[in-house]
């Protein structure tokens, strides 16, 4: 990511299974998708292994603020964060409460 809300690489992880329900006939995350309806917008994506009875599909709500967006853990209203504000290539990306700060602004390209 060049900063904290552009993505600058090819295939920069946002997300990685830690739900119980995402570990399901293997840690699987991907195909992401956006979806946008009444003026709001989610990310949505599939979750645990296809080739199982267990296959689930995610959602992240995206709220826009600033010309960005935060995005929230549709379970646990948590918001996508990166770490220390950190700009470097391979800064954790995390979950955490909602600060108002720019760590937490996402701009989502297609």
């Amino acid at each position: 990511m060049s900063n904290p809300w552009t993505v600058s690489a090819h295939g920069t992880r946002i997300s990685y299974p830690t739900h119980d329900w995402e570990k399901q006939g293997g840690n699987t995350e991907e195909g992401p998708y956006i979806l946008q309806r009444n003026g709001k917008t989610f990310l949505t994506f599939s979750a645990s292994s296809c080739n199982t009875p267990d296959y689930k599909i995610g959602m992240l709500s995206l709220t826009p603020v600033n010309g960005g967006y935060l995005i929230a853990n549709r379970g646990n209203g948590l918001i996508l964060d990166v770490t220390d504000c950190g700009i470097a290539d391979g800064v954790a990306v995390r979950q955490w409460a909602s600060l108002g700060n720019t760590c937490q602004q996402w701009k989502l390209t297609v």
